[in-house]
């Protein structure tokens, strides 16, 4: 199998700095977005594995109105309610008129409708799911599952908790996959920074006429992006086996760093061996 081709040659080259030197030509402008890109999905697969063991969320900050809402007397006219197999039934509904909107259960679907038609926040708990909505929001529908009861929850924290870990069960995929994109989003962002600045001092670097010739800049963000491999590598594993996102970041900045550093001293240390032994050839 070839590993002289993209993306082979990529991980083939990471191990050495002789290597790293000698290769940091070989990508164009796509290639070294697409290792970014790479380098940056390593960081998130601890975070998205980390985010599908959750098992409840509160949504207090989703829908703040609507959970003010419920206060004990919902909760005492909950303990009414019976539960079985995904659905309530309750002999005599309720509403609760309150300044932010309505709570009310056990009503007809014309009466939910008309309810939801109203102004305010809106939380009904009708015969197989119950319907969220903050003030001028969209409907949130959340189907009641096998093992859903209220009537257990006799404080206000516990029917918020209740309720907000029915709405976390229906929305699970979408609640991971938003902070995952969200997390990804500043992790490239601080990934970016630290990998075109520190190219960029780089080719300030090699534009020095001490050093040997210059280099354009994409062959420094080569550079960078091939000292960032090991490290990003080293913050994956040590998020899967303790996840800690501050960890993991630090691990691959100060990494990428010392990599760097690590290149050029090997690099240099190779030029004067090479220019000794140039003079003793000529001696």
């Amino acid at each position: 199998m070839k590993t002289d081709v993209f993306p082979l040659n990529y991980f083939k080259n990471i191990w050495t700095s002789k290597q790293i030197i000698q290769q940091n030509n070989s990508f164009n402008w796509f290639q070294l977005i697409v290792v970014l890109l790479f380098l940056n999905g390593l960081m998130i697969i601890p975070v998205s594995l980390n985010y599908a063991k959750m098992e409840t969320f509160s949504v207090q900050n989703t829908f703040p109105e609507t959970f003010q809402m419920i206060d004990q007397t919902v909760v005492d006219n909950m303990k009414e309610a019976a539960f079985a197999s995904g659905e309530m039934n309750l002999e005599e509904s309720f509403r609760i008129q309150t300044d932010n909107g309505v709570v009310a259960a056990g009503l007809t679907e014309q009466e939910a409708a008309q309810t939801l038609q109203e102004d305010g926040s809106v939380l009904l708990f009708l015969k197989n799911e119950l319907q969220l909505r903050e003030k001028d929001q969209s409907v949130s529908i959340v189907p009641y599952t096998k093992e859903f009861d209220l009537t257990a929850a006799t404080t206000i924290a516990e029917f918020q908790d209740a309720v907000s870990q029915q709405w976390f069960i229906k929305n699970q995929t979408f609640v991971i996959a938003a902070f995952s994109a969200i997390l990804f989003a500043l992790l490239l962002t601080e990934l970016s920074l630290l990998v075109f600045g520190a190219a960029f001092f780089l080719y300030i670097a090699s534009k020095n006429k001490q050093t040997s010739g210059r280099k354009p800049y994409k062959k420094s963000v080569a550079t960078v992006l091939y000292a960032a491999g090991v490290p990003s590598i080293a913050a994956m594993v040590v998020g899967l086996i303790e996840f800690n996102v501050i960890t993991m970041m630090t691990i691959q900045s100060v990494g990428l760093i010392g990599y760097i550093w690590f290149i050029y001293y090997h690099n240099r240390i190779n030029e004067i061996k090479a220019q000794k032994a140039v003079k003793a050839q000529t001696t």
